[in-house]
């Protein structure tokens, strides 16, 4: 199923509809980030509106759900990289700094199987813990 690919607020964004254009797709927006020595913010949307976000850019990363109805069920991802004191900086439009505590680390490869999964079933992947 198609996904529209976009680094936040649609800065720049693409269609894909295999797992090798979203790996692609991933893959490039990841260079570019390190290339600035930053983390970027990328979602992922389907036509029905739901996203997953996604930090590219370092060997971890930081997800969260974002479903498109009114009720609520948005979540993030839970990982055990490291503890409550870590923060993750990255950049949601290039420029606008954030910061995400750590426990919602984890490991790229999951936020990339992940990111797999959504473009397969358009729910929240399974592959990973969440917290609500």
């Amino acid at each position: 199923m198609p996904l529209i690919v976009e680094i936040t607020p649609a800065i720049s964004e693409e269609m894909v509809s295999t797992a090798t254009q979203l790996k692609h797709a991933l893959k490039k927006y990841a260079e570019e980030a390190r290339a600035q020595d930053r983390l970027w913010l990328i979602r992922l949307v389907t036509f029905s509106g739901d996203a997953l976000h996604i930090v590219v850019g370092r060997s971890e990363s930081i997800l969260w759900y974002e479903p498109n109805d009114d009720l609520g069920g948005g979540a993030t991802s839970r990982g055990n990289l490291h503890d409550s004191d870590y923060r993750l900086i990255f950049y949601a439009d290039r420029v606008h700094h954030t910061e995400l505590p750590g426990e919602m680390v984890i490991p790229m490869q999951d936020a990339e199987r992940a990111a797999l999964e959504f473009l397969t079933t358009e729910k929240r992947p399974e592959n990973v813990r969440w917290a609500f």
